[in-house]
């Protein structure tokens, strides 16, 4: 296995495992189907299959759509779908779902929730995977704020 490939599945496990979790954090409904189409992508996903796994995570975002633009559930799919796209270095892709993510976060919950720290930490990664490095650390600083104050 080369480097490249290496890297890559490192990348793929550390986003199945960081989205799984928050899969499993966010119950609000018996089996919804937003959430069946985001385990079902995430798994696609892990074993290989990404033309499957943005095909479930695309039918998650546009589930959890029909709540309501400003959706709590609309904020986790794009978040995850963000994930992906980062994780596959399609940057351009993830850039404004990540954007609409916090934006939906921020007016669902109070943007010192811990599920909007955990938007900024994803999109913080984005940033500084594309060089873009002052602006990772803001977000970073303020995803680190949040998560300080809710420890206390």
């Amino acid at each position: 296995m080369d480097r490249f490939q290496h890297k890559l599945l490192f990348r793929r496990s550390l986003f199945a495992i960081t989205c799984a979790a928050v899969t499993l954090l966010t119950s609000c409904e018996k089996l919804p189907l937003w959430r069946t189409y985001s385990s079902a992508g995430l798994e696609a996903f892990a074993n290989g299959e990404v033309a499957k796994a943005e095909y479930f995570l695309t039918a998650a975002v546009k589930d959890a759509e029909r709540h309501g633009p400003e959706d709590f559930r609309v904020a986790i799919t794009l978040n995850i779908l963000a994930g992906y796209y980062r994780t596959l270095e399609r940057y351009k892709e993830a850039e404004p779902l990540y954007e609409r993510a916090l934006s939906v976060a921020e007016s669902r919950w109070a943007p010192n929730h811990p599920r909007v720290a955990h938007v900024l930490e994803n999109y913080s990664l984005l940033l500084s995977q594309t060089g873009r490095v002052n602006e990772a650390a803001l977000l970073a600083g303020r995803a680190a704020a949040i998560r300080r104050s809710q420890s206390n």
